[in-house]
């Protein structure tokens, strides 16, 4: 195991304070904040903690609330919402300064067997004729050394190929909205499905807006014509999956309205061995894409069931909210204004629902030819 990946190891591993409460350590990337993979990973491994062994992470959802800070501990609180005879639902806070700076939901699950089937992968070179990361880094000399090596610095523990050249690479110029990247760890991992999954999610962050940045010809942070940040991730994982062998991750830009952008990876694959169930699955970052998923079919009344319950869950949420806050102020508990905190997200997290509930019921146009409204089926 290189030297770089077993730092990383450490920097994942979290000390535990009390029951359901760990902290991290923290360490600057490329720009001077913590890294979100690194928060979203750290969160996850707390998460984890507190589940039994048999259930594994299949899917999370976070959004990241404030830049963290890469000079001061990062506190973990986990909240533990449900332990079902199938699911373990958790949700956990990243605190810092006395201020939640990033919520994650988190769904775990006993093995089970299912229905199984997966798109072919795209067509992608062998990464062993690709150049290194580092290799690519050096080549081109627009970049400031110092750029360079804190992004040397930020990988070294993945070895991490582009397919195409990266945005920082080639850039003033729109190209296809169209990245893929072929990925691996420094060194062998232990057999622990957890630390995996914690891994590939550290992963998912590094370049899944890229494609976003190809389409309207930027270079992105490594230039200075950008100026961007993570708001929403989310992962999702069908089965067993190491990142050891290699993973190529095919992304794809999608449009959104104002100043935000998403990103999806079109599909996430392993090497090694021939396509069993275990080299088939691959934790991957995905923001919105339900390619391969059967959609269930829609009533004469569209999502109108759908859209009152959220309205009562996102108005139940709000009043929680403002009790814990109340409680909080009086009580001078900052445990107290947590929760509140906590039911905040809440209820964005269901406006935010509402709105795709309300965007779902749109025909497809031009341009959104994915659109899964009524006129649309």
């Amino acid at each position: 195991m290189s030297e770089a990946l077993q730092s990383l190891l450490d920097l994942l591993d979290l000390e535990r304070i009390e029951e359901d409460i760990y902290r991290g350590r923290s360490r600057s990337a490329v720009v001077p904040r913590v890294f979100g993979g690194q928060v979203a990973a750290q969160a996850l491994v707390a998460a984890g903690r507190t589940v039994p062994a048999d259930r594994h992470a299949h899917s999370l959802h976070a959004y990241f609330l404030r830049p963290g800070d890469p000079d001061a501990p990062i506190v973990y609180n986990v909240d533990r919402l449900r332990d079902g005879r199938s699911f373990t639902t958790r949700r956990v806070v990243a605190v810092q300064h006395g201020k939640p700076i990033f919520g994650l939901s988190a769904s775990f699950q006993t093995y089970e067997e299912g229905l199984d089937h997966q798109a072919p992968m795209p067509d992608a070179p062998d990464p062993a004729t690709l150049p290194t990361g580092e290799e690519r880094l050096r080549s081109y000399p627009h970049l400031p050394a110092e750029t360079v090596e804190r992004f040397l610095e930020a990988r070294a523990a993945v070895d991490l190929r582009y397919v195409d050249d990266p945005p920082f690479g080639d850039y003033g110029t729109p190209r296809e909205p169209h990245s893929q990247v072929w990925f691996r760890t420094n060194g062998k991992l232990t057999d622990d499905p957890l630390l995996h999954v914690v891994l590939a999610t550290y992963v998912s962050d590094m370049t899944l807006l890229d494609s976003v940045l190809l389409a309207h010809g930027r270079g992105g942070w490594a230039v200075g014509d950008v100026v961007g940040a993570s708001l929403d991730h989310a992962c999702g994982s069908t089965g067993p999956s190491a990142p050891t062998s290699g993973c190529c991750t095919t992304s794809s830009r999608r449009p959104r309205p104002a100043a935000g952008a998403w990103a999806r990876p079109a599909s996430t694959r392993r090497t090694g061995g021939s396509p069993s169930r275990s080299s088939r699955k691959a934790w991957c970052a995905s923001l919105g894409n339900t390619e391969g998923m059967a959609e269930p079919a829609r009533g004469k009344n569209g999502g109108g069931e759908s859209t009152f319950t959220v309205l009562v869950a996102a108005f139940a949420n709000l009043g929680i909210a403002v009790a814990k806050a109340v409680a909080g102020v009086i009580s001078g508990s900052s445990a107290m204004l947590s929760e509140a905190a906590h039911s905040v997200a809440d209820t964005v997290t269901e406006v935010l629902l509402l709105t795709s509930l309300k965007r779902s019921e749109r025909p497809a146009d031009e341009d959104h030819p994915s659109a899964t409204g009524p006129s649309a089926t």
